[in-house]
């Protein structure tokens, strides 16, 4: 079984980590479960961590002949009502926080701004427990300014901000070719949702993100050489 999230752009976050809440009650070393990250649309997958890790998997059981058949040296797998060895105690089954960091991938690293990223499951046909439970799935990071401040957009302006539908984007640059992109906190690309229009002069773009919930979305702009990364509110 596979549990597969949007895609994410980590190329202008540093500081970035997976986070998720999980609880499990997965039949010992027949049935497990791992996560997984593709950088190319999901043709191929690697395994993200090691059972090394800190709070991450509790299990680096191989096949030995006898069971783990499917096991790969990196897993969740116990019954619920095993003690776990996350740093937080309690059981398997118990929910707890789960936090792995993405550095390698974000600005600090490989700068992807495409990463996916799969919960794989595998179940025998001989018997099988509850399963798992994941919630509150997010990918959090900070803007890396460095990324973004070596040109600048010069005389850039955007106002109103807060906003309730639309944001004008000025500038002494010509913005006739500009991107404009639209995030949320999490990186998910929002773009497709919002309209933009370039108006006749070419120095001035409006964004409508009328169709956004209230809250802080980062309004990123390129052109050429040409790129500054700004947070926009919606309220």
């Amino acid at each position: 079984f596979y549990l597969v999230s949007q895609c994410y752009d980590l190329s202008i976050l540093k500081d970035t980590f997976v986070k998720f809440d999980m609880a499990f009650d997965i039949e010992q070393d027949w049935d497990i479960l791992y996560m997984e990250y593709s950088l190319d649309n999901g043709s191929n997958w690697s395994v993200l961590g090691s059972s090394s890790d800190a709070d991450w998997y509790n299990s680096s059981s191989v096949p030995n002949g006898s069971n783990c058949f499917n096991c790969i040296g990196r897993q969740w797998t116990g019954e619920g009502s095993d003690l776990s060895n996350h740093s937080t105690g309690g059981t398997l089954g118990t929910m707890h926080e789960y936090m792995y960091p993405l550095s390698n991938f974000d600005s600090t690293g490989s700068s992807e701004n495409s990463i996916v990223f799969r919960f794989v499951y595998h179940a025998d046909e001989g018997y099988a427990d509850e399963g798992a439970l994941i919630d509150n799935f997010v990918i959090e990071g900070v803007i890396n300014s460095l990324s973004v401040s070596k040109n600048e957009f010069d005389k850039l302006l955007i106002y109103p901000n807060p906003t309730s539908g639309n944001i004008i984007i000025n500038s002494s640059n010509i913005l006739s070719k500009a991107n404009v992109l639209v995030f949320d906190l999490t990186g998910r690309d929002l773009t497709s949702i919002s309209i933009v229009t370039l108006n006749n002069n070419n120095n001035s773009i409006t964004v409508d993100i009328s169709r956004f919930s209230a809250g802080s979305y980062i309004l990123y702009l390129e052109e050429g050489s040409y790129k500054s990364v700004k947070q926009i509110i919606k309220y």
